[in-house]
């Protein structure tokens, strides 16, 4: 139980950690997908370069999950005797489950976006700032000539309904983070409050 309990407290700080590193990015690809909905869209193409360098999303979920799966696997969870902490247990490995099979799909569609990334963006505009000489800048620099590769409007409307999909997968992706988090902290305060750790 009580490595049960550290793994809890790692998983519970990287949940909230992920919640709000995919809250901005939320925010950010729904800016990214107005302006490319937008009429003006051409009058704002360094401020997409600089959502797609900031904004592009990478998504890798990291669970301590060796004590419940050796619970489990091994048949010593007839030895918790707590029908509440048995129940806790069983309901943050499901979740955990949906969360694992969201990402790989949301993993997907980034790869998806990905194909789309290389014939939108020139990639030499977002290396450029590292070629400035100002590095401290190299987060949010583009050089002022940046252009997109493309002006047909239906392939960028296109990317704009494949990133609209992105961020509705990113979106379900962190309801299941704050949802796993809130069941991870119900079932710290069981364990802490019944086995006295």
């Amino acid at each position: 139980m009580k490595s049960l309990l550290q793994d809890l407290k790692a998983d519970t700080s990287f949940l909230a950690f992920e919640y709000h590193r995919t809250g901005i990015i939320c925010n950010g690809l729904d800016s990214m997908v107005r302006i490319f909905y937008s009429p003006s869209l051409f009058d704002k193409q360094i401020d997409l370069y600089r959502m797609f360098k900031t904004y592009n999303p990478v998504i890798t979920p990291s669970f301590n999950d060796q004590t419940i799966s050796q619970l489990r696997s091994s048949g010593n969870m007839r030895l918790v005797r707590n029908e509440e902490i048995v129940h806790a247990i069983s309901s943050y490995w499901n979740i955990k489950n949906k969360l694992v099979r969201i990402s790989e799909r949301l993993d997907n569609r980034i790869d998806f976006s990905g194909e789309y990334n290389i014939k939108i963006f020139r990639r030499e505009y977002s290396e450029k700032a590292y070629q400035s000489g100002n590095p401290e800048n190299s987060d949010t620099y583009i050089p002022p000539d940046a252009k997109l590769m493309t002006h047909d409007l239906n392939t960028l409307t296109e990317y704009a309904n494949i990133q609209a999909r992105l961020n509705g997968s990113l979106k379900i992706y962190r309801k299941l983070l704050q949802e796993m988090n809130v069941r991870g902290i119900k079932l710290i305060e069981l364990l802490e409050k019944h086995y006295h750790i």
